[in-house]
């Protein structure tokens, strides 16, 4: 396929992966990384409770260098304390979930596996996705030590945004691990040598997709600043709320992502004769 086709390719996908993430064994696969992020706000908000104060208060200092528990500016950091989080959900629960959602979009497309045809290994899956996470680690903490640099604001938002990019580059390039894993029944080392191949026939296609399913996030990145500036000072916990419709949204998006790159690897990563 050339370019076009497989930017159209990704599109597609994306339409036919949306008519059938209304199924409630897709949602199933997901719901502890949504029930971990949500879990996760609703601890920091009431981290100051006699009932939970006892483990947030050090975790929440160890994180922050400070003591964040004073009311309201904890809800002021909270969506900056969700983001440092999610890289612990991308790590350990996002992998798995993506791994269950592979098997179940693949028996919606009419793929049903064989007997002895999925992988189920968790650790494979956590490995795999080990590159995304440490890229997205290393850019998030090279932007938090930029805060203590005195740079232009244009330049600090240009370095925010090339970060942004690198990242997306990398989750695209990376975006079918889990399907070589699950329904190619690969290795660790195998998975990572079939990145090349991959690459060639499906970077477009996940690019394409990881930047319509970004849009919506833009919503969030302005919604999200105005709860921390105390323009909603009236109300800070409105932030809590802020915070676990942005993890709703998250899961939403991973969830279609993933989908696409079963979609896609079955028609036309895997290689003839492989998989199942």
């Amino acid at each position: 396929m050339n370019a076009i086709e497989q930017l159209a390719l990704g599109v597609v996908a994306l339409g036919r992966v949306l008519g059938e993430s209304t199924r409630p064994a897709i949602w199933r696969a997901w719901l502890p990384v949504l029930a971990a992020q949500a879990a996760f706000v609703v601890l920091v908000a009431f981290g100051a409770h006699p009932l939970v104060s006892w483990f947030m208060a050090p975790l929440l200092r160890a994180i922050t260098g400070g003591d964040p528990l004073h009311y309201p500016e904890l809800f002021q950091r909270l969506a900056a304390l969700c983001a440092r989080a999610d890289l612990v959900v991308v790590a350990l629960l996002l992998p798995l979930g993506a791994g269950a959602a592979t098997r179940r979009f693949a028996e919606a497309f009419g793929r049903a596996p064989t007997p002895g045809g999925v992988r189920n290994d968790a650790l494979a899956l956590v490995a795999v996705g080990l590159p995304a996470v440490l890229v997205g680690l290393v850019i998030q903490l090279g932007l938090d030590r930029m805060g203590g640099v005195r740079i232009s604001g244009i330049s600090r938002l240009v370095l925010a945004q090339l970060g942004a990019l690198v990242a997306m580059g990398v989750q695209a390039a990376t975006l079918y691990v889990f399907a070589e894993v699950t329904l190619g029944r690969r290795s660790v080392v195998g998975t990572f040598a079939r990145l090349l191949p991959s690459f060639r026939s499906g970077f477009l296609p996940a690019l394409v997709v990881l930047a319509l399913l970004g849009l919506p996030m833009i919503a969030f990145a302005a919604v999200e600043p105005m709860a921390a500036s105390g323009r909603w000072h009236d109300l800070p916990e409105l932030a809590a709320v802020v915070a676990i419709a942005r993890a709703l949204l998250q899961t939403v998006l991973w969830m279609l992502a993933y989908g696409v790159a079963t979609l896609v690897w079955l028609g036309g990563i895997v290689p003839e004769g492989e998989g199942w």
